[in-house]
Formats: C-alpha cells, structure tokens, sequence
C-alpha cells in the first residue's frame, strides 16, 4: 500500500540546510527517470527525498506524480498530491489543473474532475480536451459532447485532433449519429480528416452507428487494411475494434501472412483474452484456407461462445471438413450450446456433402422453433412478406440445400435470421425508418434476394452488416451491386 505523500514526509527528520543547487538538480534528475519508467514508489521516494533534503519541489515535479498517479488508477496518493499543490497555492495554475482533472478523470471521478476544472481561472485547449476525454473514458457521452460546444461557444477554443479522437468514440456509443457527421464535418474543415488516428475514429464512430454510406472503408479491404498498417507504423493505440477490421480484411483478400502478422500483434497487446477477437481469427484463417490453425485456435479458447462454435462450424464446412462440421455440431449441443440459425446455415451445406437426410430432417426441428415473446406477429408478418415478395418475383433460390424435400427447404429459407429480423423491425417500427441488421456470417444469396425485393415493397430502406461488408437495401438494389 503506498503511504500519501504529506504522511510520508512528515515521518522524515527535520530537513538539513539548504542543498546546493547540483544536489537539488540530483533529486528531480531521480523523480524524473522514476516518471519516465512509470515507477510511482520510486517517484515518491525521490519526492520524499527532495522535501528531506530541503530541495523546493517545482511544478513539474506535481504534474509527474499526478500522471503516474492517472496511469495506476491511485486515487489515494492522487489526492495527497493534491494537497500538496493547494498547500502551496499551486493547484490553480492551468498545467496542474490539467493534470488533476485527468487524474481525477482516470480514476473514475469525473465529478472532482469537473469541479478542478470549473475553479481553473484561465482554461486552454489541453485543459478542455482532457475534461472531453475524462467524460468520454467514465462513458458519460452526452457531457462529452455537450463540453465540445461549450469549449467553442464560451472559450472560443477550436477542437484538435485529441478532441475529436476522444469524442468521436463517445459520439458512437451514444448512437449518435448526428453528432458524428458534425465532428466528420469539422474534421474535414480543419483538414484533420487525414490524419490516422482521427480516420480510424471516425470510421469506428460511423460503422457503430450503422452508417454504411458515411464509413470511409465501406467494405474497402485494401484500404482497411492499409490505415491499419498505418496506425501501426504511427504508433496510434490499436484496438480490439481496428484489429477485427483488419482480421476481417485479411480474411476477405486471403492474405494469410497479413493475418498473421495481426495475430501476433494481438497477442502481444493481450487481446488474446477478448472473445470476439479470437471469433475474428477464427473466421480469418478458414477464409485463408487454413483451417488446420483455425481449429487451434478455437481448442484454445478458454470460452467458446456460440459464435465460436459457429465461426468453426462454418470455417470447416466452407473447406471441404464436411465430416467435422458435423462432428462439431453434434459436440456444441452436448457441450449445452443451443444451435442458432447461422449454425443451421453452416451446418446443412456439410450435411448435404456426406448425403445424411435423416440428420438433416433433425436438424430442421431446430428451425422452426423460437421462445420469442413476439413469435406469433413475426412469424405472421414474415409469411404476409414471402407473399408479398412473390407477387414481384420471388423464387426461393434452393440450390445450396440438397438431399431433403422441396418443403423442408423452403421451411429452412424462409427462418433465416435476416428475414426474422426484418420482419421484427417492420413491425417494431414505423413506416419509413430505417431497419438496420447485423448478422456474424455472410448473408446468404436467397436472403440478398429477398431483401433487395423486400426493400422495394415496404419502400424501406435496410442496411445489413454481415461478415464481408455493408449492404445498403433501397428500391429494390443493393449497393453491393450483388457482388459480395
């Protein structure tokens, strides 16, 4: 446990006469290499050290233990260090005040943040920015937007990168689309836009919010992957979110040895831990026709999700592992994993492959079942659309499902996810929104058919992320241009 620093010192005998100035220069030359190794104990040691000695501490000296402080979530030693500038009268000098919100922030605190920063007399951009960033990080998005406005309205100050790259996240967690256009809108007017790390905000803040038209890689795999090699080059903080873009770029070109290259990259940053990473790579080595390291690493996982199970099952079926498709299919439900509908849509082309009706009459048994509250009006407003979508053309295309009869295909068709889905959203919404759709494996071509149709009857606009790219669903096109 670390003492605070006012207790610390007051153990200490009475400091000697006053030190000369090399041997005050020798005690911030210790606290600051203990800052620059992100030492805490040895920082308040040389601090310790420094008052013992009688040697003055500077304003630096404050703003270095309060970061190391940020960066150790120490609330304790934080707010001694605290008392220790307002003792001296220091703690409304705008560099300090800074360095307290942001450690106050870091620590969860942002309600001692925002009362640093209201006593600050003169606030600059820096001091603005990490009040941004303090709501931002605590999840409070809507008063990390509203301090982007004030800091403009009431001090003039125009956002930077820093502002945009700490509110653009928040924007996208509160769904707010709106506010990220007007951030997008800034940074393209500021000519911030090019810069990395604001582009790879930008793009997460539109992709979060569904926004295909707006996301600036729109299912563009070279161009994902080349910002990712260029935030790493750049040294900008990777993310679970640019390293599941990447993963999934990688996947899309077959480019195994880029694929690679991530893997370890996210080991050594420790997303190794985080599921849906692992889920990614999964998807991305069976893309690379490597299922052999797919399947290592799902043995791997300490979790298996059943978007793990799904991921594999498919990975395995699209290369050919028919027999072990089967075989895992078999294994998630003794594991007590509940098969979905993508794990049907995975599981019966294998099916299919090794000519087993009888399994494939069992499995069906698995579609038409659902413990939705709303099952009855969904499944009614979805049988209303297949007939709706019929009378302008719909066929069911059945040519990925063999060796079962004509019904129990189009009984599997029409239980899609997707088609589920949209039928929810119709009658959850009103006419004119917008239904939007995320899927975890690529929409099937009888589902991209019906969807195109369905869109043009409804007059709804849809848009469907699967695992290849956006779809934009209007007037009965896809933006797309059926190419996926």
């Amino acid at each position: 446990m670390v003492c605070s620093v006012a207790a610390t010192a007051s153990l200490l005998p009475s400091p000697p006469p006053k030190p000369t100035a090399l041997a005050a220069d020798d005690h911030h030359a210790r606290l600051r290499a203990a800052a620059a190794r992100s030492d805490l104990p040895a920082a308040l040691a040389a601090f310790v050290a420094m008052s013992s000695a009688g040697a003055p501490p500077v304003l630096r000296t404050f703003t270095s233990l309060l970061k190391l402080c940020a960066a150790r979530g120490d609330l304790a030693t934080g707010r001694a260090v605290h008392a220790q500038l307002a003792a001296r009268g220091l703690d409304s000098e705008a560099l300090a005040a800074t360095a307290l919100a942001n450690m106050y922030a870091k620590c969860r605190r942002p309600a001692d943040a925002r009362r640093v920063f209201d006593r600050m007399p003169v606030r600059d951009r820096v001091a603005w920015n990490a009040l941004v960033a303090g709501y931002a990080r605590n999840g409070l998005a809507r008063m990390a937007m509203e301090m982007v406005v004030r800091m403009q309205e009431e001090e003039g100050e125009r956002p930077d990168s820093i502002t945009l790259v700490s509110v653009l996240p928040a924007c996208a967690n509160a769904r707010a689309l709106a506010a990220c256009r007007e951030a997008h809108a800034f940074a393209i007017r500021s000519g911030l836009e090019e810069l990395v790390n604001v582009a790879t905000a930008i793009l997460d803040a539109y992709c979060k919010c569904g926004d295909i038209r707006a996301a600036r890689v729109n299912g563009d795999s070279r161009e994902a992957l080349a910002l990712f090699n260029r935030m790493v080059e750049e040294g900008v903080d990777v993310t679970d979110v640019s390293v599941l873009a990447a993963l999934q770029a990688c996947g899309e070109l077959g480019c195994l040895d880029e694929g690679t290259r991530v893997h370890e990259l996210l080991v050594r940053i420790g997303l190794d831990s985080n599921v849906s990473v692992m889920n990614a790579l999964i998807t991305m080595y069976s893309k690379c026709k490597r299922v052999d390291l797919a399947s290592h690493v799902f043995d791997e996982l300490d979790r298996r999700t059943q978007v793990s199970w799904n991921a594999m099952i498919l990975g395995c079926a699209q290369n050919g592992c028919s027999e072990d498709a089967v075989r895992l299919f078999t294994r998630m439900q003794l594991e007590n994993v509940k098969p979905d509908s993508f794990t049907l849509v995975s599981v019966i082309p294998a099916l299919a492959d090794i000519s087993d009706p009888l399994q494939a009459r069992w499995i069906h048994g698995y579609s038409i079942s659902t413990n939705h509250q709303q099952a009855k009006e969904i499944y009614s407003r979805l049988a209303k659309l297949i007939e709706e979508i019929k009378a302008v053309g719909y066929v069911p295309d059945t040519d990925s499902i063999h060796d079962v009869e004509d019904d129990v295909k189009a009984q599997l068709l029409n239980t899609h996810s997707e088609k589920l889905a949209i039928a929810f959203g119709l009658i959850r919404t009103a006419p004119g929104t917008t239904i939007q759709i995320k899927k975890n494996l690529r929409v099937c071509n009888d589902c991209h058919n019906a969807t195109k149709l369905i869109s043009l009857v409804t007059g709804r606009e849809i848009i469907m992320r699967d695992i290849q790219r956006f779809h934009h669903f209007k007037d009965g096109k896809c933006s797309c241009g059926d190419y996926w």
